[in-house]
């Protein structure tokens, strides 16, 4: 999910099979993420925490969340559950995609060239919408925030 760094993002929607998920910017740029998976397994999102964190404040860090086996949540016998940390200047959010499988394959999420339309995301979930407040990027940039 290199692709949101530095970018602020607006509005996220998720596909109904959990498959595809799209980030829309503040400047109307549409970032995709499709799940990969082989013969015998299913990759999906599952779980997302903490979006209102991205309201009106630039991605500055990615963190990709080491892969970890749970129980399974769907027919086969392995399932593993990964995903990314995205930091703002305000804290976190958490994106998690699952791997269903029979032991042998792996699956992931891949960054897509293609630009969903307005119309087309009207398909899709919207999982996340940033608040209207006003956001004032310069003192975000020049300060780095620390806890008291």
């Amino acid at each position: 999910m290199k692709e949101l760094k530095g970018k602020i993002i607006k509005e996220i929607y998720l596909n109904e099979d959990k498959e595809i998920m799209v980030f829309k910017t503040i400047d109307n740029e549409v970032i995709s993420y499709q799940t990969k998976n082989d013969c015998c397994n299913v990759v999906w999102f599952e779980t997302w925490e903490n979006l209102d964190i991205l309201s009106n404040y630039k991605v500055n860090r990615i963190i990709e969340i080491p892969m970890r086996e749970v129980d399974p949540t769907r027919g086969d016998s392995v399932e593993e559950v990964y995903g990314h940390r995205l930091e703002t200047n305000k804290g976190y959010a958490l994106i998690e995609y699952r791997n269903n499988h029979n032991g042998y394959y792996g699956g992931t999420i891949e960054f897509t060239n293609y630009k969903y339309s307005d119309k087309e995301l009207k398909r899709f979930r919207k999982i996340f919408e940033a608040s209207n407040r006003a956001h004032n990027e310069d003192i975000d940039d020049r300060f780095e925030l620390m806890d008291i």
